[in-house]
């Protein structure tokens, strides 16, 4: 899983909503800008590729995720987290609105799909975080309004959580563990994305797993992509920087 990607350094794929997309942001910083500064910046190892897309929900998002993979069809990801739910979980009579059931499975044929097509990638269900309705409809302006509930939010996390468990695939429960800390709606910027704290603690969560359950891909034990400098023979710096 260490090895290099067909073409070029490895990479890391994130895959899911605004919650996402908005992850490569720098006010707030966002969890993929954290895990960019971590494994491009200071460690020079993986790259972070970004695919959020805005007000997705799962149904649009298996529809797209064929051609994300042709996209990385020869360098595919050392590791992919998919994170959707957020939109789904809307009320029935809002259009980004899917059905529970429909959710599980849409979750499940994505991660049949990335298995089948990059069976040597790891991947990674992030459930959808914690709802605070009322800040998220007073920012809306009253537009809008009455579209999102916490407690739907808890059903399509939990749901998430069911799919990890059938499809035996890795789990981070963003839901639960942001909602468990006392005052846990300051870790969302808007009552539905996440604020500074949150993207921190996303990232912190992440890079822990990674670290405990999959240290081959952690940045403790990745190598560097090509050399340190200073180790680059003066005479001959052809001989060692030839190929990767």
């Amino acid at each position: 899983r260490v090895g290099m990607a067909a073409q070029g350094r490895r990479r890391m794929l994130l895959f899911g909503d605004s919650i996402t997309q908005f992850g490569s942001k720098v006010d707030p910083l966002g969890w993929a800008t954290l895990l960019q500064d971590l494994y491009v910046a200071q460690k020079r190892s993986v790259d972070i590729v970004n695919r959020g897309f805005s007000g997705y929900n799962s149904r649009w998002g298996k529809l797209i995720l064929p051609s994300i993979i042709e996209e990385h069809r020869s360098s595919p990801p050392v590791l992919t987290t998919i994170m959707l739910g957020a939109n789904d979980a809307s009320v029935e009579s809002c259009r980004q609105h899917v059905p529970l059931q429909e959710y599980k499975q849409n979750l499940e044929d994505m991660v049949m799909m990335l298995r089948t097509s990059w069976p040597e990638s790891i991947i990674v269900l992030i459930s959808p975080p914690p709802l605070d309705a009322a800040t998220w409809d007073a920012n809306k302006g009253g537009v809008g309004s009455g579209q999102r509930e916490l407690v739907r939010a808890e059903m399509y996390a939990r749901a998430c959580a069911e799919v990890a468990a059938k499809v035996s695939c890795p789990l981070l429960d963003l839901f639960s563990i942001l909602h468990k800390e006392e005052g846990w709606e300051r870790h969302l910027s808007d009552g539905l994305h996440l604020s500074a704290s949150g993207n921190k603690i996303l990232f912190e969560v992440l890079i822990e797993k990674i670290r405990n359950e999959f240290p081959s891909l952690s940045d403790e034990t990745l190598p560097m992509d090509f050399m340190y400098h200073g180790d680059i023979p003066e005479d001959d710096p052809a001989s060692v920087l030839g190929k990767r």
